[in-house]
């Protein structure tokens, strides 16, 4: 009897010290390790639940491993179950390791596992754990149109659910998906958690985009994008506005383009005269040549932009763009100034010259394609002539550079006698506008 007793106190022992040190279910290889909250907590204590992240870096799924050990207790059988979520029970039989001192399950899904640990006799206890496989795949994709471009690839970080197993009741817990899309250059563009809806850039753009969840799991990725859209843009040199007749250079400020065509477009007053409706065209970057402007009007200027090549479907295409600026070049209407009566050649840079009063913008004619001044003395004798002809080679002075005439008899040292003159000025605009005038000026001079 004594030794009956001795025996049964022995093994109450070695029970009361494995219960002591009940050893849960471990798993080196899980990422994270989080704990149940049980809404009957205390009739079931607390189990771990293992995460392990998932995709590896390659690609590769990855699947769940426990190991269960129970002390220093060898020769032990286990015998593992999975949790089926129709019965509510651990049901489902995986694998039995007999005699042997720990077990290991691998290739486990997202799900509960429960493990049975006995000798037969006088060892019978179980553990549970619960698996999350935390699916969350990041790597970016992305679709560039000339009107559109899309980025994706973020998948999965969906909630992991565990059950009560007194009342059945599940228990959710959320991921807490947190995503931050940046750019370098910094860009604005539209993101819709994990997307990223903009329209095409011209010029290079990484994008990088950082996945976390409430598992600490972290992810990143980036993608290079070789632009493929086109921004068309110009500017004439000097300036837009001039005098005809008028020279523009044009400057290309287009943004991404590999090809170009300019159209330099009539105005539309000279179309209406049956003028051709183009005045020049090119396939140059910027024309090589000035663009003349003959006749006063405004005038449109078209750039048609072509971007680099990209595929789609195997089908090589390019963005197009086009601007076109209305009425951007002003030729000016021809006008010439008003005539004086009266101007005193003494030289105190006061009125010393006989010309046309300077009006807009300080000038005193604007796309005067000829113009002639004659000067009479009251007796008929020619005085004084200035004549500009754009078709004269040998004149290559602009009227609005003339000194106009000083009183001095034909250019010589001569001083025209005070009194009354007579002038004549013939001119006639790039419009083809005529201007013809007759009257007569007051030289005053002094006394000597």
């Amino acid at each position: 009897m004594r030794i009956s007793k001795v025996i049964l106190i022995l093994v109450t022992i070695q029970l009361l010290f494995i219960n002591l040190n009940k050893a849960q279910i471990t798993s080196p290889k899980a990422n994270f390790i989080d704990t149940t909250k049980y809404h009957n907590v205390d009739s079931l204590g607390v189990d771990s639940i293992f995460v392990f992240y998932s995709p590896k870096s390659g690609g590769w799924s990855v699947t769940g491993s426990l190991t269960a050990k129970l002390g220093t207790v060898t020769r032990l059988d286990y015998t593992w179950k999975k949790f089926n979520p129709t019965t509510y029970k651990f049901d489902i039989e995986l694998q039995t390791d007999y005699g042997v001192d720990s077990s290991i399950i691998n290739e486990l899904e997202t799900g509960g596992y429960q493990v049975q640990i006995t000798n037969g006799t006088t060892i019978d206890t179980t553990f549970r754990a619960w698996v999350y496989i935390n699916y969350l795949k990041v790597k970016i994709d992305y679709l560039s149109t000339c009107e559109n471009l899309e980025l994706t690839g973020i998948s999965g970080g969906f909630p992991f659910s565990y059950y009560d197993l007194v009342d059945s009741s599940k228990i959710t817990i959320n991921n807490g998906l947190q995503i931050k899309w940046t750019s370098d250059p910094e860009m604005d563009f539209t993101t819709n958690l994990d997307h990223v809806y903009t329209t095409p850039f011209t010029e290079n753009v990484q994008f990088f985009v950082h996945v976390s969840d409430s598992f600490n799991c972290v992810k990143k990725d980036s993608v290079y994008i070789l632009a493929i859209a086109v921004k068309p843009d110009f500017i004439a040199l000097p300036d837009s506005t001039g005098e005809a007749p008028l020279y523009v250079q044009f400057e290309n400020k287009s943004l991404n383009a590999e090809l170009f065509h300019w159209y330099f477009l009539n105005d539309e007053f000279n179309i209406k005269n049956e003028n051709d409706s183009l005045i020049d065209t090119s396939y140059l970057e910027i024309p090589f040549d000035s663009i003349f402007y003959e006749r006063p009007g405004k005038y449109d200027v078209r750039l048609i932009v072509k971007g680099p090549p990209y595929y789609e479907q195997g089908v090589e295409k390019r963005c197009i763009d086009s601007l076109t600026k209305e009425k951007y070049i002003t030729v000016d209407t021809s006008f010439i100034g008003e005539v004086p009566n009266v101007f005193t050649p003494n030289g105190d840079e006061q009125n010393d010259y006989f010309k046309l009063v300077k009006l807009e913008n300080n000038v005193c004619a604007k796309s005067i394609k000829y113009f002639e001044m004659v000067i009479f003395s009251r007796w008929g004798r020619k005085v004084y002539q200035y004549t500009y002809n754009y078709k004269d080679s040998n004149n290559k002075s602009q009227y609005n550079e003339w000194q106009g005439w000083n009183g001095k008899i034909n250019d010589s040292d001569r001083e025209a006698s005070p009194g009354i003159y007579f002038y004549i000025i013939s001119a006639r605009g790039w419009d083809d506008k005529p201007f013809n005038r007759k009257g007569q000026v007051y030289l005053f001079r002094e006394k000597k």
